[in-house]
């Protein structure tokens, strides 16, 4: 745990994740710290600079107060789920229009016949048993990947 770089061999502290982390260019750059991801943490200019975090599929992987957030891997091309700060203040059902008011950072929106339904706060999941109460359908969503030339699929959770 760290609260700034000077706590931090490495000087690296998120202030999002608030751990010490490394710089690294994939996941294998992370075996020191097992469940560790790359994803994107620091912006230098256009690029990003990538760090190893807690990952995680489920909210119950991660300590108390840690939201399992979504995050990019710039340099994998796709999005990875990580143990850290809540990005808003809204849990997994709740009504929301941009993802900063979700605790995850995930706003999901739902169709039917092509058209927008609702749009909700949701989080990953492995099973239903990963959801809350009233949105236990833990269900496969296609994203466009960060660099929006693919598509991937992200498991979460979403109402019946």
């Amino acid at each position: 745990a760290c609260q700034g770089a000077a706590d931090c061999l490495s000087q690296l502290c998120p202030t999002w994740i608030q751990v010490c982390t490394e710089v690294c260019a994939g996941d294998v750059d992370c075996a020191a710290s097992p469940g560790a991801v790359c994803v994107d943490s620091y912006r230098a200019g256009s690029d990003y600079v990538q760090t190893c975090v807690p990952g995680c599929s489920a909210a119950s992987q991660c300590p108390s107060g840690k939201a399992c957030a979504i995050s990019s891997d710039s340099a994998g091309d796709r999005y990875r789920f990580s143990c850290e700060a809540p990005r808003g203040p809204d849990p997994t059902g709740a009504d929301c229009s941009n993802t900063v008011e979700c605790a995850s950072g995930f706003c999901l929106t739902n169709y039917l016949n092509n058209q927008p339904v609702d749009s909700i706060c949701t989080q990953p999941c492995v099973t239903s048993a990963d959801c809350p109460a009233g949105f236990g359908n833990c269900v496969d969503v296609q994203m466009s990947t960060p660099s929006g030339n693919g598509k991937q699929f992200v498991r979460v959770c979403n109402h019946p």
